[in-house]
Order: structure tokens, then C-alpha cells, then sequence
């Protein structure tokens, strides 16, 4: 018995154990590894309009890099790639993050220890010196492209509405242009969208403008410093070698014929504000907490009412600053009245002069009592920081008539009953036949007819039907619930983007929408997510997928005439929105192949 059990699981267990053996012998062979992390740099030598290239490159685990540290560069997010390789069973996995860093003072820098992971696992690359200089050595500072800040007052009050500007004067076509704005702390920040452009003139030179304005407002007293704005971008080198020929046959720009184009970082100056403190009050008033110039005025409808029955008084605040902070002004109303406020309704404007527009408060009062009433006059205390002293505001006062209500007859609880004479009676209708009874429709059994029985044909197809239908809806649906691939996201993205660049009327914002679609484009054609490319990356990632140098140069072209068209002045074309049309087909064609 023993025998013939085990001649009988024999072969099942050897079967079973081999690969579960082989695995073990294979799991117990591959070592463990730990995480590692090492730091590189493009250069160890650079400018201070330059950006130094910083990865970080992680082993055997992927975890968060802490780029906190950083001191004495302002960091900005490149994004990041992964690789694997499997050699002899044994398999890495790496994961690159990238980064720019535009240096905040020049000198011996350092970039420190950076730690990434958390906790046991965590693992720290090895600092990194830089020598920034003050500017390239042996040439001429570069005056082709320059950026500058300003604020409208350096010495606002606390509360007033004061306008930053970040300007760039270019005299040349850039590229792939990076902004980075201030923290703007101790002020609330509004930033309008729309970009002002236009032309000057400085110190001979014909230079296109491009204006990114903020409306802020100091929330404390003291010296409010605003950090610099930073912007990259890439310029030309002044370089000879000629463009490589354009697979796509649509950029013939002579600019991208000027040669290479190098990064350069940009800062304008730091911008101080001294926010003074508002005076005290006038005693026996209550601030409003609007500072600006503004205007008061009220009104009453109906102005003749009958007790019981309401009136709505309107109390409208219109001027230049906060007036969207305006609170509900005081009525002071005689006790009779019971007042339902409204909601309030602001109607605001944004722009480089700064906020103006109303704001409208709403009350429905009711009186109990007839009588002449004066409503008012209503009062608003503002600070005007033009004349830097307190402003009263008055309106009213308004006339409005009650009028006695209407009364209601009712009944006496004494009166005699109605007489019999007085009761009216409505006679009684005869009962009428009116057409045929339901029943008369069979009056005979001639309405009766015999009805043809369905064949096994019409039943069958009455059977196989509901399921068809079924199958067919749960073919749709499984379609409709199937998650798109990166690829088929980034594709469907960059034709949204496309479509708001046709429909925009801004040439600003079809300009950002037109970029948007050739960076989906090009992540789409590579299976990545992102946001914004440089360059280097989109010549990186369009050589993951096996497109070649010319088209990367052309892509990157076509990105330089779009970022030409937004920061230096060019004007957008239909021929513009047909080349981005075309680039995006090209890159979808090469995705699905």
C-alpha cells in the first residue's frame, strides 16, 4: 500500500517542487541591495546667469528627495526618469530626478548632503562644490535681455492696494522661458492674468516689453522686502553652425538658422516696501476698513408703502481699492422696522491701475406702525491715502410714507343666522346619456376576429434579442470604463489644447494653449506625463522613441517660435497654429507605430 502511494504521488511532487526549488535556490542567490543615491552636476563652474543641472540619481528603491537643504540656489522640479536592466537574473532599477539650480549669489557654493528616502532606508548623496562667477568671463554683459521689477507706492499704508510688476526687455527672440515669482510674504498677492506687451525704446535700442503684474496689500506694518523674480530662458550662443534639415518641411524662422542656444537665468532686483500704520480713529467712529477712494450713495423703493408691506433701501459703495472688504454699513433704524438684509453683491474690475468697482448692500424693511419716516442719513468711515487722513462717507437721508394697512371684514358673532329665503338651492340636473356605453364597442360578435399566431422565427428573434442588446451594451460600457493609457491621455490632452488654441480669443492665451499641446505631444509620443519641457528634455525623450536628431531640432524649433511669439514681441499667425497642427499629428502617427 505504501509502495503504490508513493509510485503515485512520486511524479506530482517532483513536478511541483522543481520550480518551487528552483525559485527559492534563485531568491536565496540574488543579494539584497540597499538604497543608493548619488549627486551629479553638469558643471562645477558657472555664472550667475547660468542654471547648473542637478540629478539625482536613486538605486534599488525609489524615494522622495529632500531638496530642502539647498541654500544657496533657487531649485526648480525638471521632473524625472527611470530605468531597468536585468543581467544574469539580477535586475536594477534606477530613477533619475532633475533639477535646475540658479544660483543666489556668486562664489564658492556648495550643495549639500541631500537625503532621500525616509527613515532606516533613507540614503544621502555626497555634497557637491561650485565656483559661480559674477559674470562669463572675458565677455560683455549681455544687455539683449534683461528683467526688472517695480511696485506703483513703496510707501503704502497697511490695507492699501498697491500694483508689483515684473517686467522682461528683450531686443532679441528667446526661447523655453521659465518664470518664477516672489513668495510676495507679508501681502496678499492677486495676479492678474492677462500679460501686458507691447514696445520701448532705451537708450536708442528698439526692445519688446512683456509686463506680469500683482495686486498686493500690505497686512503688517514695518519693511516689507519682496525677494527677486527669476526668469530662464534660452538665448542664442552666437554660434555658426546651421540648422540641420527640417523632416517636417515647415520652420524656415531664420532665427533657429543662428546657431545653438544656451540657458540663461535671470534676476531682477529685490524691491523694498515701508508700509506705515493707519492714524487712530476719530473717537465715537467705526472704521469701515476700506482704504481707497470711494462713494456713498443710498436709495429707497417704494418710497410709499402701507404698514405690513415692505421697502428695500439700497446703499451702494463705488470706488477705486478694497472695496470688496466693504462691511454692511450701519442703519439705525427706528424700532418699528424689522429689517431682512440681502446678500451682498460685488461687482469688481482687476487691472494695472489696481481694484475699483461697487459694492451694494440690500435691506427689506417692514413697519408696523403708519407714519412719515426719515431713514438716515447712513455713514462709512474710509481712509483715504491720497490725503492720508479718515474720510466720511454720507448718504440720506431717505423719506418713506406708511400708510395705515388694509382691514379685513370679518363676521359679528352676534348677527342672525341667514333666513331660509336667503339659502339658494341649485336644482337637481337630470341624469342624460351622453354618447354610447363602453360596452356598445362589442355590440356584436362580428367584432370578435380571430388573431395570427406568431411563427418560431419572430419568437426566437423576441428570445435572442434582449441578449444581443445586452452583449452590446456591456461591449460599450467595458470600452467606455477601460482606463486610457498615458500615451492616449497625453494624445487626447494635446488635442484639447489645440482646440482652445483655435477658440481663444487672447493671442496670450492661445499662445500657452499652443505650447501645452506640442509638450502633451511630445510626453505622449514617449508614454511620459509632464507639464513643461525644456530642450534637452524633449530632444531626450524624442529619442527614447526612436525619432531622430532632425525632428527633436525641429520640435524644439517650433517651441522657440511659440515662446518668440510670447516673450519677444512676435505676433501669432495662422501659419503658427498649422505648424503646431502638423507636429502633432506627426508625433501621434509615430506614438501608435
Amino acid at each position: 500500500m505504501r509502495n503504490r502511494v508513493g509510485r503515485r504521488g512520486g511524479p506530482s511532487a517532483v513536478l511541483l517542487g522543481a520550480p518551487l526549488l528552483t525559485l527559492l535556490v534563485w531568491l536565496g542567490a540574488a543579494p539584497a541591495h540597499a538604497l543608493e543615491a548619488r549627486a551629479l552636476v553638469d558643471r562645477n563652474t558657472i555664472t550667475m546667469e547660468d542654471v547648473l543641472g542637478l540629478t539625482v540619481a536613486v538605486r534599488d528603491g525609489d524615494g522622495a528627495v529632500d531638496t530642502s537643504a539647498i541654500r544657496d540656489f533657487a531649485v526648480t522640479d525638471r521632473g524625472r526618469t527611470s530605468s531597468v536592466q536585468i543581467v544574469n537574473t539580477h535586475m536594477t532599477r534606477e530613477v533619475r530626478y532633475r533639477y535646475g539650480l540658479t544660483p543666489l549669489r556668486h562664489g564658492t557654493l556648495t550643495v549639500p548632503a541631500l537625503t532621500v528616502g525616509e527613515g532606516r532606508d533613507a540614503a544621502v548623496t555626497d555634497p557637491i562644490t561650485v565656483q559661480v562667477l559674477p559674470r562669463r568671463a572675458g565677455a560683455a554683459p549681455v544687455a539683449d535681455v534683461a528683467v526688472e521689477a517695480e511696485v506703483s507706492d513703496a510707501t503704502p499704508f497697511v490695507g492699501q492696494e498697491i500694483v508689483y510688476t515684473f517686467r522682461l526687455l528683450a531686443a532679441t527672440q528667446i526661447a523655453d522661458a521659465r518664470y518664477q515669482a516672489p513668495s510676495f510674504e507679508g501681502f496678499t498677492a492677486t495676479p492678474l492674468e492677462e500679460q501686458r506687451r507691447g514696445t520701448t525704446v532705451r537708450n536708442g535700442r528698439e526692445l519688446a516689453v512683456t509686463e506680469l503684474t500683482y495686486l498686493l496689500v500690505p497686512q503688517r506694518v514695518g519693511t516689507l522686502p519682496i525677494e527677486p523674480a527669476r526668469l530662464s530662458c534660452q538665448v542664442p550662443s552666437g554660434g555658426s553652425d546651421p540648422r540641420r534639415r527640417d523632416p517636417f518641411g515647415m520652420f524656415d524662422d531664420p532665427f533657429f538658422r543662428r546657431g545653438s542656444m544656451r540657458e540663461k537665468s535671470l534676476a531682477c532686483q529685490s524691491v523694498v516696501v515701508t508700509a506705515a500704520a493707519l492714524p487712530p480713529v476719530p473717537t465715537g467712529q467705526v472704521f469701515s476698513g476700506l482704504v481707497g477712494s470711494f462713494q456713498l450713495s443710498a436709495a429707497v423703493s417704494p418710497a410709499t408703502v402701507r404698514a405690513g408691506e415692505s421697502a428695500t433701501v439700497t446703499l451702494v459703495v463705488e470706488g477705486t481699492g478694497n472695496v470688496a472688504e466693504a462691511g454692511v454699513p450701519e442703519l439705525g433704524l427706528p424700532a418699528s422696522f424689522k429689517v431682512y438684509p440681502d446678500d451682498p453683491e460685488t461687482d469688481l474690475t482687476r487691472d494695472a491701475a489696481g481694484s475699483r468697482g461697487t459694492k451694494r448692500f440690500r435691506f427689506a424693511l417692514v413697519s408696523t406702525e403708519p407714519g412719515e419716516f426719515s431713514l438716515g442719513p447712513f455713514q462709512v468711515l474710509t481712509f483715504d491715502p491720497e490725503a492720508a487722513a479718515y474720510r466720511p462717507l454720507q448718504a440720506g437721508p431717505l423719506k418713506l410714507a406708511v400708510l395705515p394697512g388694509d382691514g379685513v371684514a370679518t363676521a359679528s358673532p352676534t348677527a342672525p343666522p341667514p333666513s331660509d329665503a336667503a339659502l339658494v338651492f341649485e336644482p337637481r340636473r337630470e341624469v342624460t346619456r351622453r354618447g354610447h356605453d363602453i360596452l356598445d364597442l362589442y355590440a356584436g360578435l362580428d367584432a370578435v376576429r380571430p388573431q395570427r399566431s406568431l411563427g418560431a422565427v419572430p419568437v426566437l428573434a423576441a428570445l435572442v434579442a434582449p441578449v444581443l442588446l445586452y452583449l452590446a451594451v456591456w461591449g460599450v460600457t467595458a470600452r467606455r470604463g477601460r482606463k486610457p493609457t498615458v500615451a492616449e491621455e497625453m494624445a487626447a490632452r494635446a488635442r484639447r489644447d489645440l482646440g482652445a488654441a483655435g477658440s481663444a480669443g487672447d493671442p496670450g492665451t492661445r499662445l500657452v494653449a499652443l505650447r501645452r499641446a506640442v509638450v502633451a505631444a511630445v510626453c505622449g509620443a514617449a508614454g511620459r506625463r509632464g507639464e513643461s519641457l525644456t530642450a534637452d528634455e524633449v530632444r531626450e525623450l524624442l529619442g527614447e522613441t526612436g525619432a531622430g536628431e532632425d525632428r527633436a531640432a525641429a520640435i524644439v524649433a517650433l517651441l522657440g517660435r511659440i515662446d518668440a511669439a510670447r516673450y519677444g514681441g512676435a505676433t501669432m499667425d495662422e501659419a503658427l497654429l498649422g505648424d503646431v497642427r502638423q507636429a502633432v499629428r506627426a508625433l501621434a502617427r509615430g506614438a501608435k507605430s
